[in-house]
């Protein structure tokens, strides 16, 4: 039976409804809201508050009340009888009434398989109420009378419905003509044009009626139905109106405008609208024909069936319409002016989603995220909203994308479904437009539904819709109108649709080298739509690719970089690549990077060092360890947990409830999946008892200054205070808390306490980092745990301290520290301590102290490993051990130095490894030295002495011996004069024939007689003897040229004389010598000019005749008296004429040679 509903019933419903929602905020109890919320799974849900809890019940109410039976009439009758033949068209009458029917029904009338849905309140005349879908009812009869207006103008029918059967039900409901029975429950109203109905049904012998406007000219169709296949032996039908009848028409009908309903006739496609005519045509007889053109210009059509006043139709293209009207007394016609309806463009055209009871019970969304849409909203009334104003996203043809709806806090259910018209038409009821559909997100969850954009998706922007809130899924089909759930809210945003781009390559990862312990990072650059990226990795060249994890040192494993952090030495040689794919491009590679990871060196201060033997040498390792994380948690699982995690609830009484898996439908992770947390709540225990669940991290070893961080948070808003401990206990791996919900066992450290007072306020709404560093622990590493304790007093259902708290990516670090490492060294010769009394023996240390015995070169070594763990390399510090100098002496100790020679002094030391040298000089009599630049060897030479060195002193200190300096004995300097050397010739002009000699002297005398040493034109003079004497004699004309001596004088130094120049005296004389000759002689004639000359030298016989000619060339640097030589050996005794001729001045100088 279907509930029968009346306008004053549902005036009642509302009143009722405002009467539960003020009861219920006025008299619920805190009691009252724990009792009406307990969640059905008391793992996953907040508790509710009481505002909630009043407007779960005051929704609770109006459903209830929409779904009562109110005043219900209907009665049915199975009692059969033949059906009555009648005809179906209104017979003319005098009466008042128009028409009566007497009828039944049962079989042979016609059936169809659904039957009206009874809606319980009647139809009055004026606007029309909604259509309702039928119900299924197999082999429902039915009888059909059709009734005509004899108006041109609307006018209010009366029908009237008698059962005159004793316990049947029938209902009666009229449509435009023809009625076309339904194939589906909605086929009552999308296959038929509904005006009306009698509301309820119709019981055995009682009357009903109702009322609706019928249109100008137009025929309706009154159906009788049965509730199903059940048959009715009678009833009576009653149609009235005010005019039944119309006299008839004259004249030629003037019909004026064509009219639409569209105020600005302009429509959706397949929207219906109504054509009306300006002025109506009166009396009978009068007849319609609308027509139907492209243009208001023609060619015009008549449309068949379109023969009333009014026409409703519906299009796809612009099309111009007029209506013909015809009196039959001409016949007359006339036409009415044509009316062009325009095509709205598809944006314009979208249904608007409707909900009765719409979203201000918490039914609202509260955010659409997509892409770079980020909307944030509140309920709206009416609840749609267009957020034209949002700017769109770009969706990729082909790229996938998460559409992200949040709810608001109602907790009947929260249902979401999204559509997208894919093909811009205006609507989205396309194959693939309801693009998904979400289960139930729970109170102020959030939904996410992955959409494809297909790759046939037309580009430009168009519309999305989005119905959230909803109590029960919206079907794909519901995308307009109502949905499944009264309460709800929907929003359209616009999105806007690009092609799809190729994935390529705009830069390639380039191989990285790093110390062991650092961060590393690949990059890859892409270009085109929807990149998506995976990053692989293998051992070696040679090993198989596989899937980077997500997980430490591993981090951006599907983004464009991939970074490794506190990288080990086992990933020295690690290959990676990218592979990256789009929305329309398969997986394509990246080139193949290879990691480095080389060892750390170990850092040593000092480097090396240089003692001496005996002394100790501090090496301290200055390296520090880099930062590790012992624990990094995100709960991706809970059950089990985590490996290493331990839990104990030790609440007054264990209730339903421990550590849980988070649950997104009270609020999301701070990171990662939506779950990926672990949580606790109120019903840790039972009544109102105190909470002390504790949860412990895994055993870890903890030192000063490592931090420990975690995030938390509790419902928005709070309306219960929640409290979270963090403890710590020094007790390696015990989770010793007690044995009862005040006890704290081993964790006595209270290291934080969250909203330790208990306040609505001190527990945070949203994620939020705690950090804690670590003090006061004893020096050195200790093993313990840190334990979260949930610690509610008066929690728990029935209490009024605690609610729900959520704990996420918990994180212990270890910090650095200095580096410790393990030293070597010569045997015997490493100490733990700077006094070199306790032996080092091999324990990991920062610092050691050596004392070495060997003197020269004594190599330590050192190296460490850290919590990476990388190995460092070994790093070698040379001490290099010297032994003192214990003497030093000069020799010569006193020198004497010729003035401008230089002397070698050269230093002898005793003792010392190693020894070097500094000379240095007093200038001052021995009362200030100072060090000569660049004399730093064992030997020092005193070069180009002057005299103002006379008395210098001179000395060699040790230097660059750790073991201390030593100084010699001062040697002096005396510095010596050069003897003076003078060499004189009582000739020192020569011509052929004359000869002379050269005497020399020097102060102070000469060594002894030979100490003289002569040059001829720079050149050493050789002489037989050898001319090693203070005289040379026997100059003549062909040793003419400068000369000079030297002398070494009795103190051994040695000087140079003057230089003394033997040269020739000019003459016109032509020599010719020896002559008397027996056959060999020479011939001189002077030349003392810087003109060339070439002479011919010609020797004649007594007879006149040329014996002998030879010429010679004369040049500036030819001898003033050239030697030219002849031999007359061969020729017979006698006088010989000799002449030289001037070749070039033309001159004969002649003489006579005697031939013996």
């Amino acid at each position: 039976m279907q509930p029968k509903f009346t306008r004053k019933a549902l005036e009642s419903l509302f009143s009722r409804l405002a009467v539960v929602i003020l009861v219920s905020f006025l008299t619920l109890s805190l009691q009252a809201q724990k009792d009406a919320k307990q969640p059905s799974n008391p793992n996953t849900v907040q508790k509710a508050t009481a505002d909630q809890e009043a407007l779960r019940q005051a929704k609770q109410n109006l459903i209830q009340a929409s779904k009562s039976n109110i005043n219900p009439v209907s009665v049915s009758n199975d009692a059969g009888v033949v059906n009555r033949n009648v005809s179906t068209s209104v017979v003319a009458r005098t009466e008042a009434i128009c028409a009566t029917y007497n009828g039944s029904l049962g079989p042979g009338d016609a059936t169809m398989n659904f039957r009206p849905f009874r809606d319980g309140t009647a139809s009055v005349c004026g606007p029309v109420k909604p259509c309702t879908n039928g119900l299924s009812a197999a082999g429902t009869f039915y009888d059909v009378y059709t009734f005509t207006n004899p108006l041109a103008t609307s006018q209010c029918v009366t029908v009237s419905f008698t059962n005159g059967a004793a316990a049947f039900a029938n209902f009666v409901a009229v449509y435009q003509s023809p009625f076309v029975p339904p194939t589906s429950a909605a086929g009552f109203c999308t296959g038929n044009t509904f005006l009306g109905d009698i509301g309820g049904s119709t019981g055995g012998g009682a009357t009903s009626s109702f009322s609706f406007t019928i249109p100008g000219a137009a025929s309706v169709d009154i159906v009788v139905a049965a509730l199903g296949a059940v048959t009715t032996p009678s009833y009576t039908l009653v149609i009235d109106a005010p005019v039944c009848f119309a006299a008839p028409c004259t004249g030629t009908p003037a019909p004026g405008n064509t009219i639409s309903n569209d105020p600005d006739n302009t429509v959706c496609p397949g929207v219906p609208f109504t054509l009306s005519l300006q002025n109506a045509t009166t009396g009978s007889g009068v007849t319609y024909q609308w027509q139907s053109a492209p243009s208001v210009s023609g060619p015009w059509t008549n449309i068949s069936g379109a023969t009333f006043p009014s026409y409703t139709t519906n299009i796809a293209t612009a099309t111009a319409y007029r209506c013909q009207v015809t009196c039959s007394a001409g016949p007359n016609t006339g036409t009415s002016n044509p009316l062009l309806i325009n095509i709205n463009p598809p944006s314009a055209c979208y249904c608007t989603p409707t909900y009765a009871n719409g979203c201000t019970l918490g039914d609202f969304i509260s955010n659409v995220t997509l892409g770079t849409l980020n909307n944030t909203s509140a309920c709206s009334t009416p609840p749609f909203t267009y957020y034209s104003a949002v700017p769109a996203p770009v969706l990729v043809q082909g790229g996938t994308y998460p559409v992200r709806v949040t709810v608001g806090p109602d907790t009947f259910g929260q249902f979401v479904r999204v559509w997208v018209d894919w093909n811009q038409d205006g609507d989205f009821t396309d194959a693939g437009e309801a693009v998904g559909v979400s289960g139930n997100v729970g109170a102020n969850g959030t939904a996410v539904i992955n959409m494809t954009v297909p790759p046939t998706a037309l580009l430009g922007t168009t519309r999305m819709r989005v119905r959230g809130g909803d109590d029960s899924a919206p079907t794909a089909a519901q995308s307009c109108g109502a949905a499944n759930s009264s309460f709800g809210e929907a929003e359209d945003y616009n999105v806007t649709i690009q092609p799809c781009i190729p994935i390529t390559f705009t830069s390639q990862p380039s191989s990285a080298t790093i110390t062991c312990g650092n961060n590393a990072s690949f990059s890859v650059g892409v270009a085109g739509s929807v990149p998506a990226y995976i990053w692989e990795y293998r051992v070696n060249a040679s090993s198989p690719w596989q899937f980077v994890p997500n997980s430490a040192p591993f981090s951006g494993v599907n983004t464009s970089t991939l970074t490794l952090t506190n990288v080990s030495q086992a990933y020295n040689g690690y290959q990676f690549r990218a592979i990256v794919s789009g929305a329309c491009t398969a997986f394509d590679f990246s080139n193949t990077v290879t990691l480095t990871v080389n060892a750390i060196v170990p850092v040593v201060n000092p480097s090396s060092a240089t003692i001496c033997v005996g002394s100790v040498q501090q090496l301290t390792l200055t390296n520090t360890l880099g930062n590790a994380d012992l624990i990094n948690e995100g709960f991706n699982v809970v059950s089990p947990l985590p490996a290493g995690w331990a839990a104990q609830n030790l609440s007054t009484t264990v209730g339903t409830t421990g550590w849980f898996q988070g649950n997104t439908s009270v609020f999301p992770a701070q990171s990662g999946p939506a779950d990926s947390y672990i949580g606790a709540n109120f019903n840790n225990t039972t009544g109102a008892n105190t909470i002390s669940n504790w949860l412990f991290t895994p055993n870890i070893n903890m030192k000063n200054g490592d931090v420990f961080t975690f995030w938390t948070r509790t419902v928005s808003p709070a309306t219960f205070p929640d409290r979270l401990e963090v403890r710590l206990s020094t007790n390696g791996a015990s989770t010793n808390a007690g044995a009862t919900s005040a006890s704290v066992g081993d964790f006595t450290t209270l290291l934080l306490s969250v909203n330790p007072t208990l306040t609505t306020t001190g527990y945070p709404t949203a994620w939020t980092q705690y950090t804690i560093n670590l003090s006061g622990l004893p020096a050195g590493i200790t093993s313990g745990r840190i334990a979260f304790r949930y610690f509610v007093t008066n929690g728990g259902p029935a209490g009024a301290n605690s609610d729900y708290i959520g704990i996420d990516n918990v994180v212990y670090t270890s910090t650095g520290g200095p580096a410790q490492g393990i030293w070597g060294g010569p045997a015997g010769t490493i100490y733990s301590d700077a006094g070199a009394t306790i032996t080092y023996t091999g324990t990991p240390a920062t610092t050691v102290w050596v004392k070495p015995t060997a003197t020269g070169v004594n190599n330590y070594t050192v190296n460490f490993t850290t919590l990476t763990p990388c190995t460092s390399a070994t790093t070698t510090v040379p001490v290099t051990v010297h032994s003192p100098v214990t003497g030093i002496a000069v020799s010569p100790s006193t020198f004497s130095v010729c003035l401008g020679s230089s002397r070698t002094l050269t230093a002898s030391t005793t003792g010392g490894t190693p020894v070097n040298y500094q000379w240095q000089v007093s200038v001052d009599g021995g009362v200030t030295y100072s060090n000569i630049s660049g004399a730093t060897s064992s030997t020092y030479t005193v070069a180009s002495v002057t005299s103002a060195m006379n008395g210098n002193r001179y000395r060699v200190t040790t230097t660059g011996n750790v073991c201390g300096t030593y100084t010699s004995t001062p040697s002096v300097l005396t510095v010596l004069a050069l003897p003076t050397v003078s060499i004189t010739s009582p000739v020192t002009q020569l011509v052929p024939g004359r000869t002379t000699s050269i005497t020399g002297t020097s102060t102070p005398a000469p060594l002894n007689a030979t100490s003289w040493s002569w040059t001829y034109n720079g050149s050493p003079l050789v002489t037989t003897p050898a001319s090693n004497t203070n005289t040379i004699s026997g100059i003549n004309i062909d040793r003419i040229g400068s000369y000079r001596a030297t002398v070494t004088d009795v103190n051994g130094c040695t000087n140079n004389s003057n230089t003394l120049v033997i040269g020739t005296e000019a003459s016109d004389r032509l020599w010719i010598y020896p002559n008397p000759t027996t056959g060999a002689f020479q011939v001189r004639l002077y030349y003392g000019s810087d003109v060339a000359e070439k002479r011919a030298v010609h020797i004649y016989n007594e007879l006149g005749q040329i014996i002998m000619t030879k010429e010679f060339n004369l040049v500036t640097e030819t001898p003033d008296y050239l030697q030219m030589d002849f031999d007359l050996s061969k020729q017979a005794r006698g006088v010989y004429v000799v002449k030289v001729v001037n070749k070039y001045a033309g001159t004969i100088v002649s003489g006579l040679v005697i031939k013996q």
